[in-house]
């Protein structure tokens, strides 16, 4: 017995509407890879500081007050001088610190 023959296989052909969707497909995967490669290779610009630096973040700690911070920050100056500039770079209105609290360290010449 015979066997038929095989018809050769076709070439995929893609429609308009194929076309479209793999090309913006495509344009959606480049410009992903794009950003994620800019996002990791660039730096933050510091606030209030020298641009292409990162600022400095400090978490409080619980029981952790801001003469604390400052004597850390900057030993041999005053630590008032140094927790109000702190305070005025964070905006904080008092003294008074919240343990998880995120302060913006300035800095010191």
């Amino acid at each position: 017995m015979r066997r038929p023959s095989r018809a050769p296989r076709r070439a995929l052909r893609l429609t308009r509407r194929g076309r479209l969707a793999a090309t913006c497909t495509t344009a959606g995967v480049l410009a992903g890879v794009v950003l994620a490669v800019s996002a990791a290779v660039g730096e933050p610009a510091a606030a209030g500081g020298v641009p292409g630096r990162a600022p400095h973040v400090l978490t409080v700690l619980p029981g952790q007050t801001l003469s604390e911070i400052a004597t850390e920050l900057a030993p041999g100056e005053d630590w008032r001088e140094v927790a109000a500039e702190i305070a005025e770079v964070n905006g904080l209105s008092s003294p008074a610190l919240r343990a998880g609290q995120r302060l913006t360290l300035p800095e010191l010449d």
